[in-house]
């Protein structure tokens, strides 16, 4: 497991990631990454996570790469000026299915993430699983 301290622009937010059997370390260090941060914090092996590593899979895992953005700017699947809630874990279930790659972007079904300026975030893996 990896322990993450990721900047999200007005603080560190400490993440706890399975990535660790798939990604080697120099490709985490200091790499901009999508992180859902609006989930409750829990504890994974004893130690505090604020939020999850988007990374995308089918026989290999690739990180989302976030569009060319701002650090911390909030990413869409639908543009809305609305304040996110804290993601219940039921309804992350629901949603988490439903996100896929598709021509190098990722979707939620048929709506792509994208920041508010329609910059698109990407993975080099398509048909991929995103957790």
């Amino acid at each position: 497991m990896y322990i993450s301290d990721i900047d999200v622009k007005d603080k560190i937010l400490q993440v706890c990631s399975g990535l660790k059997n798939f990604i080697p370390l120099d490709q985490m260090i200091n790499r901009r990454v999508v992180v859902v941060t609006n989930m409750k914090t829990k504890k994974l092996r004893g130690e505090k996570s604020m939020g999850m590593i988007l990374a995308a899979e089918k026989e290999t895992v690739k990180l989302i790469n976030p569009p060319n953005c701002e650090i911390g700017e909030r990413l869409y699947f639908d543009y809305t000026e609305v304040e996110p809630t804290k993601l219940k874990i039921e309804i992350w279930k629901m949603i988490q299915p439903k996100l896929r790659t598709r021509e190098g972007k990722v979707y939620f079904e048929d709506i792509p993430l994208q920041s508010k300026d329609g910059q698109f975030a990407t993975v080099d893996l398509d048909n991929a699983e995103v957790k």
